[in-house]
């Protein structure tokens, strides 16, 4: 797991763009969807994947990936389960391709050119909400080796050497 970079992401940004997401999903109904052919559904579905790039979602996820994930070969692999949700999540930077599943069903693909999709769902928000998570925890961790770190400088000045 690398730990080392932790980039800043904006919650209200982020929370904005998966909320857009998630509602640009929801304006079609069931009776919609099934009236559309197999083409125009993948058109949406690359649409959302477009958005999700524009907005930056798509950088949140992979650096969900690369932050809490563990490597191999070359490629970045995290896996969080949360509730009901198995979210699987693989970051090849070097190719340049993202691939994440919920409970086994593909949610995000950009391994084909011109085939790229997503479907956005509550699982962009447990993906984010994880990433927050770590983040708070990492900047936890350095205060407390700061403190731990001033202490030991003090206690030096101190001692009677």
């Amino acid at each position: 797991m690398n730990n080392s970079l932790i980039i800043p992401i904006e919650p209200p940004v982020q929370d904005d763009a998966i909320a857009i997401l998630v509602r640009r999903r929801n304006e079609y109904s069931l009776p919609q969807l099934a009236a559309m052919d197999s083409i125009e559904l993948r058109a949406i579905q690359r649409e959302h994947y477009w958005a999700a790039l524009r907005s930056g979602v798509l950088t949140v996820i992979n650096l969900a990936a690369s932050q809490m994930g563990s490597f191999e070969a070359g490629r970045a692999n995290w896996t969080f389960t949360g509730g009901t949700r198995t979210i699987s999540i693989t970051w090849d930077q070097k190719a340049g391709i993202t691939e994440a599943t919920v409970n086994g069903a593909m949610v995000l693909s950009n391994a084909v050119a011109g085939e790229e999709r997503l479907i956005p769902g509550n699982w962009l928000y447990d993906v984010y909400d994880a990433l927050r998570r770590h983040k708070a925890e990492a900047e936890a961790e350095e205060a407390r080796k700061t403190a731990q770190e001033k202490e030991e400088l003090i206690l030096n000045l101190v001692a009677d050497v």
